[in-house]
This record gives C-alpha cells, structure tokens and sequence, in this order.
C-alpha cells in the first residue's frame, strides 16, 4: 500500500541532490518505507523515477539532516554554472580551469571543517533536534558525513559535463551509481542499515571520481592540493579535540558549546598553517570591506610581503 506525504517541491533529495515532488510511503508487514519520487519529461513522455530513503525510524532523520548539507553544495554549484557557462561560450576553457582551482580552493576551506564537524557531532545533532528516540541514527549521519567529504570538493566541478555537453556521460554515471550500489548490496545483509549508507557514500565516491576523468578529457583541472592537506588536516585537529571534550563532558545541549570549540580550534590551526595566502584577503576586501580585511590580516599574521603560498 503506497501513501503519498505533501512536500515542498524546492526540497532536494538527500540520495540524489535533485528536486523531488514528494515523499511516497509503502507498508509492508509491520513496516513502513520511504521513496522520494522525481518526475522529469524525456522526448515529451512523463517519467517517474524513486530514490529509496530508508524506513519510517531514526535513518530518515539521519538523511534529512544529510540532506541540509547537499542543499548547501548544490548552491554553490549552481552559482558556479553562470561563470562555466560563459566561459565555454567564449571557448576560454583556461578560465574554466582557473574556476576550478579557485572554486575547490574555497569549498574546501569552507565545507571540510562543515563536513567532518557534524560527523563528530552526529549525536547530539540527531538527539537535539530529533529527539531521544532517534539517538541510534547517529551513526549512520557519521558514515554519510565521512563519505559526504567529497561534497566538499564537488561543488567545483558541478554541472560542468553538462556545459560540454556531455549529457551521454551524464547518464552512463547515474546508470553506474545504480550498479556499484547493486555490487555492494551484500553490505546491507551485514551492516544493515549502516550498510546502506555506506553503499550510497561509495557510489558517490566512485561516481564522482569517474566524472573527474570524463571532465579530463574536455578540460584540465587544477585542485589546490596544499589547501586540501591543510583544510582536511586542520579539521581533523578540530575533531579530535571536539571528540575529547564529549569524552570528558557530555550533553545535547552543550552542542552550540562543541560547535564554538570546533570553530575555534578550526580557525587556529588554519592560522598555524598559513593557510590564507595574499589573493584570500583581497577577496575578504571586496566582499567584506578594507577594514575587516585589515583585522583578517593581524589575525592571521599576514604580511604584505609574505610570500604567497
């Protein structure tokens, strides 16, 4: 028996990223499942596509809460398709190589510490906001969020295959995320529903990997490695000492205490780093203003002179 539930249309599906109409229900025995369905138009046929969710219990408040974190990714991308757009126009595909550099530089800085923070803080996350009840989920929301690090990286390269055109390997990826998910099926008969998180984050990790290599072949890419070793080594400094203060003291509540602490520790080791170099401050200028740009540059010790990194 399939129950449709009323939900905003602008909401994005935590297992895919796209839009979806609304949330179905199936009952089977005793238990409730699921689906997010999307409809999309293909040569003037209207199709109707699922994305499993989970069942009616503490896994569909892990993906909700997963699925802020999509919504925040799938932004940025979308803000970055104007810019591809007219630059492949223009047939300028070294300043789509440059967006990519910069944009993954930015992302990285921004999302990482995000990523990894509310990995390290699933629990009190799900219990705080979800309730008691749904305190097993926390473990599935950390798995989704290790995997989810590639979120934070692929916001750069969002809808590029789609400026070139690639729209046959727009479809071989989908079709590929379906079969890796198939492979690692038996993971769900061991780890059951932790399982199946780890079944979609690997999808997600080879699919985006495989589209990295189409890209490749239409357009060079340059990821800002050194801000990637320090973004990834600065927030695992900043959960590990997260993770010791919830060993010594902890409480849902003091959430907004752990998420402070994590920040705080993020951004000093951002500093110890010299992780910002002399291009980050004249982009805090413009968008921020030439004072807080000033106090940017004494906090972090910059100097005029320094050499850029």
């Amino acid at each position: 028996m399939a129950q449709k539930m009323s939900i905003k249309k602008e909401n994005l599906c935590p297992k895919c990223g796209s839009p979806y109409s609304y949330v179905e229900e199936r009952k089977v025995g005793n238990n409730i499942y699921y689906y997010a369905v999307h409809y999309s138009k293909t040569r003037g046929k209207r199709r109707k596509r699922y994305c499993y969710l989970g069942p009616k219990s503490y896994v569909n408040v892990a993906y909700t809460a997963f699925s802020v974190l999509v919504s925040v990714t799938s932004s940025l991308g979308s803000a970055l398709f104007p810019y591809y757009g007219m630059a492949y126009g223009r047939n300028d595909h070294n300043k789509i190589t440059l967006g990519i550099r910069k944009a993954s530089r930015y992302t990285m800085l921004i999302l990482f510490p995000l990523i990894v923070g509310l990995a390290v803080t699933s629990k009190p996350v799900i219990t705080l906001f979800a309730g008691q009840e749904y305190e097993e989920g926390w473990i599935v929301l950390a798995v989704l969020s290790l995997f989810g690090l590639v979120y934070g990286i692929s916001p750069a390269f969002s809808n590029l295959l789609l400026v070139y055109g690639k729209t046959k390997v727009i479809l071989f990826l989908n079709l590929a995320s379906i079969a890796i998910s198939m492979i690692f099926l038996p993971l769900v008969w061991f780890l059951k529903l932790v399982g199946l998180a780890i079944v979609r984050g690997t999808a997600s990790l080879i699919t985006f990997f495989l589209s990295l290599y189409f890209l490749s072949k239409n357009v060079k890419i340059e990821i800002d490695y050194n801000m990637c070793f320090k973004a990834i080594f600065a927030s695992v400094v900043m959960a590990l000492v997260v993770l010791v203060a919830q060993q010594v003291v902890y409480s849902k509540f003091f959430l907004p205490l752990y998420v402070a602490l994590g920040g705080v520790t993020y951004v000093a080791t951002i500093k110890l780093t010299r992780a910002l170099n002399g291009e980050d401050f004249q982009l805090i200028q413009q968008v921020a203003g030439e004072k807080l740009a000033m106090y940017a540059k004494r906090f972090f010790g910059f100097s005029e002179d320094a050499t850029e990194s």
